[in-house]
């Protein structure tokens, strides 16, 4: 309890879906492989990860808001663990891009988790599920991909840290006017084929249950 408020904490594993940027693993890959560019798998891809789609995510946040306990923490996760070649061996199969032609591999990141997945045994005694398999949720993003590749061409490959508003297209794909550069608290716009950053870039929420 914070302030007197009754509040729940969640914890994520990977999310991913359709609207991702292009700095996230799944919509990088299939990006890539769509577009003919080689992709660089650092490390071999032995590390592994659970991924878990938003659906998924959200139907858990709104099964703890009305039924957990107040001041509970919640795993919400998959059972299934893969490895980060795994993951783009998939996508290569349903894309029907050779693996080898595709992929490098490169040196492994420093500091890279060798692992990501969490225990959402927690979560499931609520009567949750996860619903959505990692295969429907690849063929989603794929699908997303393919209808926006046009817009997706325009859209920065590499995480960019608070990036100048002017160089972001709004919903509209017209230019925003650029303001103050180098403000560190400007408001920019997304086009319609991204989701909101905070949905894949916070693995934790904090609510009033």
């Amino acid at each position: 309890v914070t302030s007197g408020l009754p509040v729940g904490r969640t914890g994520a594993a990977i999310g991913y879906g359709p609207g991702q940027p292009l700095f996230r693993s799944i919509p990088r890959t299939v990006f890539f492989l769509l577009t003919g560019r080689r992709l660089q798998l650092h490390g071999g891809g032995v590390s592994t990860r659970s991924f878990i789609h938003m659906d998924d995510v959200s139907t858990a946040t709104w099964r703890i808001a009305p039924e957990a306990p107040v001041g509970e923490t919640y795993h919400i996760s998959t059972k299934r663990i893969v490895s980060i070649r795994e993951l783009v061996e998939m996508l290569c199969k349903m894309l029907g891009v050779d693996f080898e032609a595709a992929v490098d591999v490169a040196p492994e990141r420093l500091g890279k988790d060798s692992a990501y997945w969490l225990n959402s045994d927690k979560m499931r005694a609520l009567g949750w599920v996860d619903r959505v398999s990692l295969e429907d949720g690849l063929m989603q993003v794929i699908d997303w991909a393919r209808r926006n590749l046009a817009q997706l061409e325009k859209q920065p490959i590499g995480y960019i840290h608070n990036p100048c508003r002017c160089n972001i297209r709004s919903s509209s794909h017209s230019r925003v006017p650029c303001g103050s550069e180098r403000s560190a608290t400007h408001i920019f716009r997304v086009p319609r084929i991204l989701a909101p950053a905070s949905l894949f870039s916070t693995f934790f929420s904090i609510f009033i249950v």
